[in-house]
This record gives structure tokens, C-alpha cells and sequence, in this order.
């Protein structure tokens, strides 16, 4: 049986050195412990911020424009 392969890099946040095995990575550049949960909790912060806005630009936009006649499609369905 071979040895796992790993990489190595430093955490984008807190410049730890991390060890990550072939099998779990997943073009990780945070470490697993409380960098990770930061970044997580950001990136669900954007995203609602991003589909907030998303909604706000949909909601000034023309009736029978792009974005309103695709969504309307996919309602219909």
C-alpha cells in the first residue's frame, strides 16, 4: 500500500502551515480551524448580500425585460 500524498501550503488568514492529504483537498487555502468557520460565515454573509441585490436590481427592471422573462419561465414550469 502506497503513502497518501499530501500538499502543502500557508493558510491565506493566519499563515499557519497546513498539510493536506490528495483525497481531501479541495483547492483548500484556509486551515480547518477557525480561519475556515470565518471564511464560511463571510461567504454565507455575500452570498445573501449578493441575492438581496440581485433581487433589488430584478425589481427595477422593465416588465418583459431578460432577467423578468426568465424568471417568469421558470415559475411557469
Amino acid at each position: 500500500m502506497r503513502e497518501p500524498a499530501y500538499r502543502l501550503y500557508n493558510c491565506e488568514r493566519c499563515q499557519v502551515q497546513v498539510r493536506i492529504c490528495e483525497r481531501c483537498d479541495r483547492g483548500n487555502v484556509y486551515c480547518a480551524g477557525e480561519c475556515a468557520k470565518i471564511r464560511r460565515a463571510s461567504r454565507s454573509d455575500e452570498l445573501r448580500r449578493g441575492i438581496r441585490g440581485a433581487a433589488a436590481v430584478r425589481d427595477d427592471m422593465p416588465p418583459g425585460s431578460a432577467a423578468g422573462v426568465s424568471d417568469n419561465r421558470k415559475t411557469q414550469k
